[in-house]
């Protein structure tokens, strides 16, 4: 018959008497306590946020313009300005903008196909310059087609994004 009282057995009984004596220790701390809930989001004061608009007035480049505008709650900053700026100018066009990195990703959903190459550029560059000028977090704009990555309308080249000078 084996020995009950072995070193090894010793040496197990102190490595569980050494574990059970921890876990009692451990469940008299104090658990950490819940964090507390954010305040309602009615409760929220409306932000307001300064826009650059920067709207094409042909041939002499681009008018800056600055706006006010208030955000909903839910609405995004980056897409307040951009409708701000096709509100101002007229334009009849869907887009949707998002954060990228350091960067904007503009998706140009159905974009007209008529404008020469004076009015895809004043159209782009202005929207890129809206954004880039209003939130200098953005380094550049890249543009999109429908969801895809597009070489252009018809006229410029939109494989690169955008940037400020």
């Amino acid at each position: 018959m084996r020995r009950w009282l072995s070193t090894w057995n010793l040496l197990g009984a102190l490595v569980f008497l050494l574990g059970a004596l921890f876990y009692l220790r451990s469940g008299q701390e104090t658990l950490s306590k819940p964090l507390p809930l954010p305040p309602a989001l009615e409760a929220r004061a409306p932000k307001r946020v300064a826009v650059n608009l920067y709207l094409p007035t042909p041939p002499q480049g681009f008018m800056k313009k600055m706006e006010e505008v208030q955000l909903a709650l839910g609405e995004e900053a980056y897409q307040k300005a951009l409708e701000l700026w096709l509100k101002e100018t007229g334009k009849t066009l869907s887009l949707q903008v998002f954060r990228r990195g350091e960067g904007f990703v503009v998706n140009l959903q159905t974009p007209p196909r008529d404008l020469d190459v004076e009015g895809e550029v004043f159209l782009l560059y202005g929207l890129a310059y809206t954004l880039l000028y209003t939130f200098p977090e953005g380094k550049s704009v890249r543009f999109l087609v429908d969801g895809q990555p597009s070489l252009g309308f018809a006229h410029l080249d939109l494989s690169e994004p955008i940037s400020l000078p």
